[in-house]
């Protein structure tokens, strides 16, 4: 049985999950600091080990923008056995987070060298962090369901490709922090990811953002968002950490443009604001 793109998509995040380090749904502080500035592009790495020579570029993409996923020419004998040329693969852009479903999708034909290029847009509602790309091979590829159960994961690895998707830094100002110290109120019973709760000072916001064992606290908010809604961008530790969900609770004075919002979203999810 052929592997259907519902079970590619899979594959491919099973592998996202396995080569990320301190997954949480928060850029790292080295993407994103308190002054909302980022590195230079050029000292990311653009793709993975596995990834059959793929590249996105730029490696820090703005939401809305485009971006080039592409393949040079390969040397005889140097290539991944699902990208043979002539074939049309899908590749696929999608966020490396488990609840986000906005994605993109774009034809790529594999020239007789082995190279290709396609240009996506990154969704303006998807997950701010990592992003990842894959090329999915067409539906009568010799990749099977078969294959992978007798251990031959080589023969259909869909390769791909990651970057960090992002707001663009001169629309971020710093959050101001009031404590990382209050209790964590309960989450809603509809909860799946970050929640909010207005408090407990009149002007602050009380903040839960769900990571792994590195600390993930808000540290920008989007200034030029609309006026009802705050739109917070969260940062974590680089360190590895380990993978489960953990809530970290943080109290933020709002903003004076702000005060009226009536959501809150953070990472470009739009959370739940407990009443």
């Amino acid at each position: 049985m052929t592997l259907t793109r519902v079970a590619a998509a899979a594959v491919l995040m099973l592998t996202a999950l396995t080569l990320a380090g301190c997954a949480g749904g928060a850029a790292d502080t080295d993407a994103l600091s308190v002054g909302g500035e980022v590195p230079d592009a050029s000292t990311l790495p653009a793709d993975d080990r596995f990834g059959c020579g793929i590249t996105v570029t730029p490696a820090l993409a703005v939401v809305g923008e485009d971006v080039v996923v592409s393949r040079g020419p390969v040397s005889p004998g140097d290539s991944c056995t699902t990208l043979a040329p002539g074939s049309t693969q899908t590749i696929e852009l999608r966020s490396s987070h488990w609840n986000d479903a906005a994605r993109q999708t774009a034809p790529a034909t594999i020239a007789a060298d082995g190279s290709f290029e396609a240009t996506l847009t990154v969704p303006l509602d998807i997950r701010l962090g990592q992003v990842q790309v894959t090329a999915i091979p067409p539906a009568e590829s010799d990749c099977t369901e078969a294959a992978v159960a007798a251990g031959t994961p080589d023969d259909c690895y869909f390769p791909g490709a990651s970057f960090t998707a992002q707001f663009a830094p001169e629309s971020l100002s710093p959050v101001q922090i009031v404590t990382t110290e209050a209790e964590t109120p309960a989450p809603p019973l509809d909860e799946s990811d970050s929640y909010a709760l207005a408090g407990p000072g009149p002007d602050e916001l009380t903040l839960v953002i769900y990571g792994s064992a590195c600390p993930s606290r808000p540290a920008g908010f989007v200034h030029d968002a609309a006026g009802d809604t705050l739109t917070i961008v969260s940062a974590s530790s680089t360190d590895i950490c380990a993978q489960p969900r953990l809530p970290w609770t943080t109290v933020i004075e709002v903003p004076d443009a702000y005060r009226d919002y009536r959501s809150v979203s953070v990472d470009n999810l739009e959370t739940t604001l407990i009443d």
